[in-house]
């Protein structure tokens, strides 16, 4: 299984056309799904909720609003302010 933020990728000389394959790391890396999410206050539950920012639906909640957003990191979506 891949880490989040290693690539393949092969690089090929112009000059004599040999061809390299190299593991890179790529710090800016997009998460795999591009889910955007938003964390609000649900003062109906108690709890936190992350909002999909393109659907609206809530995809996890929490009642700890540091861990919501701490779990958001470790799935690799983006969480936006």
């Amino acid at each position: 299984m891949m880490v989040v933020g290693y690539e393949h990728h092969i690089f090929e000389c112009s000059g004599c056309r040999e061809v390299e394959r190299r593991l890179t790391f790529n710090r800016t890396r997009r998460s795999p799904t591009g889910r955007i999410v938003q964390i609000h206050c649900n003062t109906e539950e108690a709890t936190h909720v992350a909002t999909d920012t393109k659907s609206g639906l809530v995809v996890m909640r929490n009642q700890d609003r540091e861990r919501l957003r701490e779990l958001c990191n470790w799935i690799g979506w983006r969480v936006a302010n």
